[in-house]
């Protein structure tokens, strides 16, 4: 068998178990059935249980770090990006964070750490929620012409970044309240045609604030 292969399938096996069961209550004897490989490979790729909860942020965080990535989102973009631009791989980014590319197990295991953080949550932070609340914020600062270090400018845009986690991470409960059956393309366009909109209102709102 493959080792890469080996080492994903225990990572997407280790997300999903720690998902549902939680750090504590999962243990290597469940990932290893999950994943359909010996325990033993725990061990030797991992260390160990801890080890392979580490090896589960890491690549959640460089899968999401390689999207950015790829849609051109970094600072050094963002200085000479036009509005109407940002907006459009801002909607690229949203289809891909509501989209199966994110399970709904990774946005579980995220929002767990994220409220009750553990030794873990610098890799995620370091490895992801930093820079990603970085250059969100580096753009809202360009945008409402405050400081990037400014905590206006920081609050803009983990209100802005919220509304897609919380898309994410709350999707039952509009998928109840509209009556879809899930998020297909055409659900996550209207979504992110409601957030880009938010998004805009909100940069607008305070700019205006600003000339006045």
């Amino acid at each position: 068998m493959n080792q890469n292969s080996s080492k994903e399938r225990l990572i997407l096996a280790a997300i999903k178990i720690f998902s549902i069961h939680g750090y504590a209550g999962a243990s290597t004897r469940m990932i290893a059935k999950e994943a359909n490989i010996n325990i033993s490979s725990i061990a030797y790729y991992f260390s160990g249980k801890h080890g392979l909860y580490e090896a589960s942020f890491e690549y959640i965080a460089d899968k999401i770090k390689s999207e950015i990535s790829k849609q051109g989102l970094n600072d050094r973009n963002l200085k000479n990006l036009e509005t109407n631009e940002f907006i459009d791989i801002f909607s690229r980014m949203i289809n891909f964070m509501l989209s199966d590319n994110i399970s709904p197990y990774m946005a579980n295991i995220i929002l767990k750490e994220i409220m009750f953080p553990s030794t873990v949550f610098n890799t995620l932070y370091e490895r992801f929620l930093k820079n990603a609340h970085e250059t969100l914020t580096f753009f809202v600062s360009k945008f409402i012409a405050e400081p990037p270090s400014s905590e206006l400018s920081i609050l803009c845009a983990h209100t802005i970044l919220s509304q897609v986690i919380g898309f994410k991470t709350h999707k039952e409960i509009l998928l109840r309240r509209i009556g879809w059956g899930n998020y297909y393309d055409e659900e996550i366009k209207k979504i992110s045609e409601v957030i880009c909109n938010n998004t805009l209102a909100i940069l607008s709102s305070y700019k205006q604030r600003k000339n006045t």
